[in-house]
Formats: structure tokens, sequence, C-alpha cells
């Protein structure tokens, strides 16, 4: 058959279709397409972590084009490819197609030198069609481009959304991941579905559930410490304000914990069970991890002025450190465990700013002292469960410091045990509690869950988040259960 010429719609004539005795060329789109991820955005991420000051830049780049912001990111940002979650049914169409001689192109609107980076990653390609410095490679002038070379119907194109719809107009067979319900009713006929390829088993609500971390929405029970132990709980208006701050503080808590994710797309590819995560395995798009980490932290600071003004005042305090936190003082040694410790106890103070309950020397100094045992404890299992060359060594710590860090939170943890001792001796005690000598046996009940927590990370069967840990252990729900009935009982 030889070739013919074709029109588009504006009547200029096209390049000719290759002979169909000719392998038909394969084009694959890189962006949540050949990976279940976003470099733009994560370039984007990572670039505003890791050179702050530089805000004002990036806005710059973009304001002279798309395409010369992604020249100019990629010259700042190397994505680790190794790391990236790739699409295990795309590379599988890929490896098909190549067996029966079809050249493979990858053609994408990423830069030219991330586009490079994967394709000597894979070994699969044999061209690259990529955003230059003048050129953004995305929508109708990737269909120019690939008809420049392929001719109209010259080509097969698989992409993922509606970018990609006037390619697929223009290619012989198109294929979409399944599950865009947003191109419903807009493909045209020769394009058919590829299977999204998702080892993840969990439904949509699941992975929103594990990326908003809603257990560890259980820290902010320490918000009722107040008035748990002012002995106020039955005040209806108090429990209410408690109630309020205790949602405020899930909301923000939720919204930190989405842009730490972000943050730490690299690290947690790295862990062992980190990479699991939804943004990290590429479960949940960026973009939307963007947008709910906006509109969990619009929730918090909503309800945070129906609370009062003093709760407000610590609810901020809490979101500048923890963002503090997440760009620059988790990577300096120390300095990120008395963070993290200080950060449970804010939320005591939370408790105390919504009910105007003044927050006593003893439970600060348990507060400190035990908290601080924790966050060291949740050091310890990262740095002694990493690699010698994971992302752990960029937070300033070495691999030989895993031991003193567990010597730093052993020794804190007993000491908060001291603190729980000596108060039950104070005399704010008799007047607090009808039978204070009930509290005795608070003491062996928290010596025995610390040591228990410790010898568990000495062993590495211990999960990186104690909180989480302390969920799921049943000994450790004994525990409280019993720490509660006794404190019940002492009342």
């Amino acid at each position: 058959m030889t070739t013919t010429e074709e029109k588009n719609h504006d009547g200029e004539v096209q390049k000719p279709m290759p002979s169909e005795t000719k392998a038909v060329p394969l084009c694959v789109d890189l962006d949540d397409t050949l990976i279940r991820t976003d470099l733009l955005i994560e370039g984007i991420i990572t670039f505003l972590r890791d050179h702050p000051m530089k805000a004002l830049c990036l806005i710059g780049w973009f304001r002279r084009g798309k395409a010369f912001a992604k020249t100019e990111l990629a010259r700042h940002v190397t994505p680790k490819v190794e790391l990236l979650p790739f699409r295990a049914s795309i590379i599988d169409l890929i490896i098909q197609r190549k067996k029966e001689g079809s050249p493979i192109i990858l053609a994408t609107a990423s830069p030219k030198a991330w586009a490079q980076k994967v394709t000597e990653h894979l070994g699969l390609f044999d061209e690259i069609i990529a955003t230059s410095e003048t050129d953004n490679c995305k929508g109708s002038r990737k269909k120019e481009l690939l008809i420049e070379r392929y001719g109209v119907k010259g080509f097969d194109y698989v992409g993922d959304s509606s970018a990609d719809i006037p390619v697929w107009e223009s290619c012989r067979v198109g294929y979409v991941i399944a599950g865009q319900s947003s191109l419903i009713g807009k493909l045209p006929p020769q394009v058919e579905a590829v299977p999204r390829s998702n080892r993840s088993q969990r439904s949509m609500l699941q992975r929103w559930l594990r990326a908003l971390r809603v257990h560890q929405w259980s820290k902010n029970v320490l918000i009722f410490v107040p008035l748990i132990m002012a002995h106020r709980w039955g005040e209806g208006t108090l429990l209410i304000q408690v109630i309020a701050a205790g949602l405020s503080f899930s909301f923000a808590a939720s919204s930190v914990y989405l842009i730490n994710d972000l943050l730490d797309l690299n690290a947690d590819r790295e862990h062992r069970t980190k990479c699991h995560r939804p943004f990290a395995s590429g479960e949940i798009p960026i973009s939307c991890g963007v947008r709910a980490a906006l509109l969990c932290g619009s929730a918090s600071l909503a309800i945070a002025p129906a609370v009062s003004s003093p709760f407000l005042a610590v609810l901020i305090l809490y979101l500048v450190l923890t963002s503090l936190y997440s760009i620059i003082l988790k990577r300096i040694p120390i300095v990120d465990i008395f963070v993290l410790a200080s950060l449970y106890t804010l939320r005591i103070f939370a408790g105390a700013a919504a009910t105007s309950i003044s927050v006593s020397p003893w439970l600060l100094a348990f507060s400190l002292f035990f908290f601080l045992g924790l966050a060291s404890v949740k050091r310890y299992v990262e740095f002694a469960t990493s690699p010698a060359n994971s992302d752990s060594s960029r937070r300033g710590y070495r691999q030989s410091d895993t031991t003193w860090i567990g010597q730093l939170g052993m020794g804190t943890g007993l000491i908060s045990v001291l603190v729980l001792a000596l108060y039950v001796q104070a005399p704010d005690v008799t007047r607090l509690y009808h039978n204070p000598a009930g509290l005795w046996m608070l003491s062996p009940l928290v010596l025995f869950w610390i040591v228990r927590v410790w010898f568990l990370a000495h062993r590495s069967e211990l999960h990186d988040d104690p909180v989480v840990f302390a969920l799921r252990d049943p000994t450790s729900l004994i525990i409280g259960v019993a720490a509660g009935a006794i404190l019940l009982w002492s009342m």
C-alpha cells in the first residue's frame, strides 16, 4: 500500500501516513501515565523545600512561559528516577510492542533533561520528544510534533488526561489509563483503556484516611488532659470548647502531615514501610494532596477563633513550628527531637488555652520528659532500620548516632516515671483525689510500657511511629485501659 496525503481541519496538507507494513511507533506520555506522579509538581515542591528563599525566582520563570520555567527547574532539581512509581501495565505494553518491532518514543511535557534520566534508567525508549526552553511539548503542540515525524494516524499514543485529547484524535490507536472519569464521553473511538496496575487494593476512601493520618488524631486526646486533670469534664461549655479545639487541631495535623509527605517523597520512597504511603507510591495524585492540605489548613483556622483567641494563638504557633520542622528543623540533629516532643506538649497547652485552665508544673515536667522519649524512639527506629546511604544522612545524623539516640530516649522516659512518682506525693494530689494512694499503681504501668517499647525497638520489632504501635498493640491497649481505671478509682 502506498502512502497518501491527508488534510487537517484547516485544509493544510499533512505529512503522509507510513506504509502499514512498517511497524507503527508507540508514543508514551510520562507524567501520570508511565509514572504514577507528576514530575513538574514534584520538582516545584523539591525546589521550594531546598531553596525557600528563591520562591520569587520560580514565579519569575513561569511569567516567562511554562517551557522556560520547566527548563530552569530542571537545572536546579534532578529527580531520583530509580525511586519513581512506574506503572507496570504501561511498561508491559512497551515491552510487548518493542518485541513486535515498534519504535518506542517518550513523548512528554516534562523537560528533556528529566526525560533523558527516565530513558537512561529504563533503557526502553528509542527517541525522546520533550519540552525545550522555548517549546512546551503538551496538548496541541505535542500533536504537531508527532504529526511532523510520523504523520496523521502514523503513531499510537498512551496518555492520561484531557490535554492528550488532541493527540489521541490524530493517532492510529490510543491508550488511556483506566479510571479517568473526567474523560468519559470525550475520547475518540480508537482509544482503549489500559489497567492502572496499582498494587494497592485499598479503596480511595482508605487511601485518603491513610494520607490524612486520621489515626494520628488520637494524639489530640492530649487536648483533653487539662480538663480531665482539673476534674472539670462535667462542665458542658468547656467540654464543647475542647471538642471543637480537638477538631481544629485534627484538621491542622492532617494539613501538616500532607505537606510533610509531599516534601519527603524521595525519603519515603527509600524507606521500607513509608514507600507505601499514598503520595510516595502514586496512589493519590500529588496535585490532590496540595489542594487537600490547603483545605484542611483553612478548616482548622476557621474553627479556631470560635474556641478562643489564646487557642488560635497556640494553633498558629503549632502550624508555624511544624512548617519550620518540615522545611529545615528536622535536618538539625537534637533540635528535631526536641521539636517533635514540643509538638506533643503544645496539644496540652492548646487544651489549656481552650478552657482557660492553667497547666501545672508537674504535668509540664512529665510531658517534657515523656514526649522527648517518644520522639527519640521514633528517630531510633527510623535510623536503625534505614540503609546507611538513605536520606537519614541529610538530617544531620550518622548511623553511629543510633545508640546515642537510644540512650537519650530511654533516659528521658525513665525520668518521666520518676516525675510521676514524685507527683503522687505532692500536696495537690490529696486535694484533687479522694484515694491518692491508688495513683502509685500508675508508675509501674508506665515504666513497664516504656521499657517494653525500647525492648521491641532494640529488636527492630517496633512500628516506625510509637503512636501507631500503641493503637495496634494489645498489651499497650490493656495498659491504657488499666491506667484509666486507676485514675477513675483514685478520683
